[in-house]
């Protein structure tokens, strides 16, 4: 089979844990195999979703999508996530998870828990993304890479189901690849927060910074859970 033309899965009104992980995988599968045939990097990063019960037993459902791994080798996000991961990025993550999942609390109720099991039980409740599957130093080919899988990471993001797509500094790839599933163009939150709606089935689309950018963490906390509390309502 022609590994360029177009993936497609089969969907079922219900799945099991093991079928929707197996689907993944799959998935990701291809992924590989249309980098390798472009003569890509063998290198390559599994991702999606941490835990699959906690994932969909969310409310809402959120998937994050970043750049690309940190590393120079292969690795499983997935996996990595499930142990806790870093504080840097990860952490900032993990608030922001218990924060959606239990009607925003106080900053102060939040910064005073111990940030390891902040990270091991709230990191799982998510499902997170690299647009590229392909780590490397050159970040200048981010658009020309995804543009080889645009319509993998299309079916990826459309598995999950989420209510909420938070792109962690990656709204102008979005963009460019998928404009035609924004619907009615990029608008405000109150706080200022860009948001735009995916397709026909009433997710948000949501244009933020990395977790790691340069500002406070309560600042970056308050932006991002204000503007999904509005959005909620």
């Amino acid at each position: 089979r022609d590994v360029n033309k177009p993936y497609r899965i089969t969907r079922s009104p219900m799945k099991s844990k093991s079928e929707l992980l197996c689907e993944e995988n799959k998935l990701l599968d291809q992924f590989k195999l249309r980098l390798s045939s472009n003569s890509w990097s063998s290198l390559f990063w599994k991702d999606g979703i941490i835990d699959f019960r906690s994932y969909y037993n969310g409310n809402p459902r959120i998937l994050y999508i970043l750049k690309e791994a940190n590393s120079e080798e292969n690795g499983d996000l997935r996996s990595y996530l499930r142990t806790g991961g870093q504080e840097k990025t990860w952490g900032v993550v993990a608030r922001w998870n218990y924060a959606i999942q239990n009607n925003f609390p106080t900053w102060d109720k939040i910064i005073n828990q111990s940030r390891e099991s902040m990270r091991k039980d709230w990191l799982k409740i998510a499902a997170v993304i690299n647009i590229k599957k392909t780590p490397s130093v050159d970040k200048s080919d981010l658009l020309e890479i995804s543009s080889l899988y645009k319509d993998l990471l299309h079916l990826q993001i459309e598995m999950y189901e989420p209510k909420f797509i938070i792109c962690c500094g990656t709204s102008w790839v979005i963009s460019k690849l998928f404009s035609a599933y924004l619907s009615g163009g990029w608008k405000c939150t109150r706080n200022g927060v860009q948001f735009s709606r995916w397709g026909k089935n009433g997710s948000y689309v949501i244009d933020f910074v990395h977790p790691q950018a340069r500002y406070h963490s309560h600042f970056k906390h308050f932006m991002l859970t204000e503007a999904v509390r509005e959005l909620c309502n």
